[in-house]
């Protein structure tokens, strides 16, 4: 009797919640409102809503014209694919939820109205149209509609078989802190460089003010290509100064380059730039390669009045970019929770940033909380994870800035946030542990 016990507990069912009981729901008004498939429908509908608003909206873009046709162009099509995925996967949950039509049905469904919202933005205001996003939103349909179909059956899982999920979900966790602090180290390709001062490049702002005079290090930089660029990339990466003097303008609404580096495939290398009352300093990282997306550091309340003749001092370190003055001389060039960025680039303001940082780094631990009672295999992926965040803390200067702080309660607020979907997931959705196999 007890050895059959013990055989009862060896075994559950996690990750996806089977069916549990059915109610039945024959009467109208509130009560049919509360039915599931009635909650389904309401969900799918706002996210339509969602989706038409995020897709239709115009917008100022700082590309040129994408062809129609093509599948793999733009600066950021990496970031913009996954983006695209990403956007109808809880669509098309919510669909095969509701589970009124046969899968293939409601694919064929979103997959066209991902095709009449590229045809509509053809009339759009900064928005181009193109068959790589109608196949991205496919996709990511047919990701929601296969896990929607999972979920209502439910996956029975051995206990023995569960024990690699919390390594997996550590190791995961791990490996995305540490690529993304990776993908966002400074990276100086060896071309050959073209200072600028107060450029107009067509997707920023022209800074209406004056330069008289940039050094790096021990050398004058002028505005026009420079003949001693393999000097002036040894500077910036040994962290020397770009000392800019220049008379200050009015502070344009949206970025404006004061000083900036491009090279000879106009890609951007150093940027120092004013935006209302802030000055912002952009680097190049390893993102551009891949066509994701990067952030840029924002020294809040730092611009000089205009009129004034100001002396700025900007370096770029492994672990900080610095700007003197500044009311933050430093932060962190890519702390752990940064990665969320190599898909949707600068946050607006400082606040804003730590507070996706935090979040990203919630949803990265969400899945190890999830199995936050102690059970085998949990405390080594915890040890996995915790590795990973450490790891890219130290490669990415996380402890610049407060981010110390956002890194440690991002992470807890996943681990508390996912034991508690462990606890309440289960009695929702009834999961009942599977019969006893016999040997």
């Amino acid at each position: 009797m007890v050895e059959r016990k013990r055989r009862k507990r060896s075994t559950v069912r996690v990750a996806l919640p089977g069916p549990g009981r059915r109610r039945a729901h024959r009467r109208h008004g509130w009560s049919r409102l509360r039915s599931r498939r009635a909650r389904a429908a309401i969900v799918a509908a706002t996210l339509l809503l969602a989706v038409l608003v995020l897709t239709l909206a115009p917008v100022e873009s700082t590309e040129t014209a994408i062809p129609g046709t093509c599948i793999w162009c733009g600066h950021f099509a990496l970031a913009d694919a996954i983006l695209n995925v990403i956007l109808f996967v809880p669509l098309g949950l919510a669909l095969g939820l509701r589970g009124r039509r046969a899968p293939w049905r409601a694919w064929l469904g979103l997959t066209l109205l991902a095709g009449a919202i590229e045809v509509v933005q053809i009339f759009l205001p900064g928005r181009f149209p193109t068959l790589s996003d109608v196949i991205a939103n496919s996709t990511g349909a047919a990701i929601g509609l296969v896990i929607a179909g999972l979920w209502r059956r439910g996956i029975p899982v051995h206990a023995r078989q569960a024990r690699p999920l919390p390594l997996l979900a550590g190791f995961l966790a791990a490996v995305v802190c540490v690529v993304g602090t990776l993908l966002l180290r400074p990276d100086l390709p060896e071309s050959t460089w073209f200072g600028q001062w107060t450029p107009d490049l067509g997707h920023y702002e022209h800074y209406p003010g004056q330069v008289l005079n940039v050094r790096i290090g021990s050398t004058e930089v002028p505005g026009h290509e420079l003949e001693n660029t393999p000097a002036v990339r040894s500077y910036l990466r040994a962290g020397e100064s770009v000392r800019a003097q220049f008379i200050a303008g009015d502070g344009p609404p949206a970025l404006a380059p004061i000083f900036s580096i491009y090279d000879g495939m106009e890609r951007e290398i150093f940027v120092l730039g004013a935006r209302d009352e802030d000055l912002v300093v952009r680097v190049r990282r390893r993102a551009p390669d891949l066509r994701l997306r990067a952030p840029q550091s924002q020294f809040e309340d730092s611009a000089p009045v205009a009129g004034d003749t100001a002396l700025v001092t900007a370096s770029v370190g492994r672990r900080e970019i610095c700007l003197d003055p500044s009311p933050e001389s430093c932060r962190s060039i890519s702390p752990p929770g940064r990665g969320w960025s190599l898909l949707l680039g600068a946050a607006p303001t400082n606040r804003l940033e730590r507070l996706a940082d935090g979040a990203w780094l919630a949803l990265l631990f969400i899945p190890l909380g999830y199995g936050f009672r102690p059970r085998a295999g949990w405390w080594s992926g915890l040890a996995i994870g915790l590795l990973g965040l450490a790891t890219a803390g130290v490669l990415g200067g996380g402890v610049a800035g407060g981010d110390l702080l956002t890194t440690i309660a991002g992470a807890g607020a996943g681990l508390l946030a996912g034991d508690a979907a462990g606890r309440w997931v289960p009695r929702r959705f009834r999961l009942r542990a599977d019969p006893p196999t016999r040997r």
